[in-house]
């Protein structure tokens, strides 16, 4: 999977570490919940993935605990961000840049903090820990939900305008006893006070990049059937937590809700390509419409007069700008043709339009130079590409549109009828993308990628698939 560079991100990632619990959910009435395995693992999944994605952390640097205090001891930066499975962070530099100021007034801890009627509790969903402070507070125990007696500091605090929680501050506490159910966080609360420390809420312009999960908060049975079928999809009866998540998970990078993102360009790395090309040259190649890699991938494998190349993709705007391209530039200036055609293509679909690398698209020259950036790895010279894209434009080309993770039989079906001799597909991480794993389950996207796998294997004399296999995205 390819992501965005950021210099804010880069600082967080230096400061944080990464740790997701499955803790019960607590409820100030009837206790805490049970939890249902494999719900779990999508909920797993999909906030390890999105922390992924939107702070760039390697995988492997996010790490499973079973409690806070199993999370605070492993941890060794300065500060813990524990996310319950389930509960999604998703944005990129806006999300770091706030994640930042976050970071600098988290005196002991930042959470989602509650009145129990004389103490106060954290929110499971989500809690930061500033470490250094804890450890100087002699690492105290978070404080984990029962029944019973206990002694507390209480603060003095005033309610925000909107009666909420205002942050929780040292200046004037007691101690006293409270007898009753106790939520997360009673015991990490009371020590940060003791210890001078003032107790914050998250600030109100973080909810713009937290998503909650009330998964064991409402019916356990609608959410296992809306998140472990093949296919995340609305469900207008469902119980608000259940709609507003599936809402998220459903408009991630374009569903039928909004426009799917075209690619003008396609930055991803070329250490999938082989080496080696093909002694015969290809007969048959699958490739996306995103960017020029199609042609980078051509130029490396080889290709002759008999090869077919069929686009397809799941994005129609996608494929019409690609045929447009094909079909009718002369491969000099590409700005200048981009530029050109931009009104026609959108003159063609009544939904506007959505394109990623917009940064780059405002004028013929910074297309031109975006141009440049893809291109140069592979092409030595002008005129060494002139010829390369003078030879592609007489060659067979189809353009289908499919969806690799909704039509799988449709996907065999091309296949099988284009696939011959020596032919490749290139898949991308189409697989791995947050349209794919937000939507679509980790059995679905497996299945959808050995049908296609296959059908390319059985219809060849040899094949081979260029992109990431679909991945588990769990915690280490």
């Amino acid at each position: 999977m390819a992501f965005s560079l950021d210099a804010d991100q880069a600082a967080v990632r230096r400061r944080v570490d990464f740790c997701i619990v499955k803790l019960p959910v607590f409820d100030p009435s009837l206790g805490t919940s049970l939890r249902d395995d494999a719900l779990d693992v999508r909920l797993e999944e999909l906030t390890t993935y999105f922390t992924v994605f939107s702070f760039n952390t390697p995988r492997h640097h996010i790490f499973l605990a079973r409690s806070v205090d199993e999370a605070l001891t492993a941890s060794d930066k300065d500060y813990c961000l524990i996310q319950n499975a389930g509960h999604i962070f998703y944005g990129h530099g806006g999300l770091a840049s706030d994640m930042l100021k976050v970071l600098d007034d988290c005196q002991f801890v930042t959470g989602r903090i509650l009145d129990r009627g004389g103490y106060f509790y954290v929110d499971e969903q989500c809690v930061l820990v500033n470490r250094r402070a804890w450890e100087t507070a002699g690492r105290p125990s978070f404080g984990v939900p029962h029944q019973g007696a206990r002694t507390v500091a209480v603060p003095a605090f005033a309610p925000t305008p909107t009666g909420g929680i205002s942050d929780l501050t040292p200046s004037k506490f007691s101690d006293i006893s409270v007898t009753g159910r106790f939520g997360y966080g009673w015991n990490a609360i009371s020590a940060g006070l003791t210890a001078g420390h003032t107790v914050r809420q998250w600030p109100s312009f973080m909810g713009r990049w937290m998503v909650d999960c009330a998964a064991y908060r409402s019916d356990l049975g609608t959410w296992r059937e809306a998140l472990l079928e093949n296919v995340v999809a609305p469900r207008p009866t469902a119980p608000p937590g259940l709609r507003s998540y599936l809402h998220f998970l459903g408009i991630t990078l374009g569903s039928e809700d909004t426009t799917r993102p075209i690619f003008v360009f396609n930055s991803e790395a070329d250490a999938d390509i082989p080496v080696m090309g093909v002694r015969d040259s290809i007969d048959t190649a699958f490739v996306l419409a995103a960017g020029f890699k199609s042609n980078r991938i051509l130029d490396r494998i080889g290709f002759a007069d008999k090869t077919e190349v069929v686009f397809y993709d799941y994005n129609a705007p996608a494929l019409a700008l690609k045929k447009m391209t094909v079909e009718e530039w002369d491969g000099v200036d590409f700005g200048a043709f981009f530029t050109a055609v931009r009104p026609r293509l959108e003159a063609m679909f009544p939904e506007k339009l959505a394109y990623l690398q917009s940064d780059v698209l405002h004028t013929a020259g910074a297309i031109n130079k975006e141009f440049q950036e893809e291109m140069r790895g592979t092409f030595e010279s002008f005129d060494h590409w002139i010829a390369h894209w003078r030879r592609f434009k007489t060659l067979r080309h189809a353009y289908v549109h499919l969806d690799l993770l909704r039509q799988t039989d449709d996907i065999r079906a091309m296949i099988r009828h284009r696939a011959k001799g020596h032919s490749f597909m290139w898949i991308s991480d189409a697989f791995n993308a947050p349209y794919a794993v937000a939507r679509f389950s980790w059995p679905h996207r497996r299945k959808a990628y050995d049908s296609l796998a296959d059908a390319l294997a059985e219809g060849t004399a040899s094949s081979l698939l260029i992109g990431g296999a679909p991945t588990l995205w769990l915690a280490s």
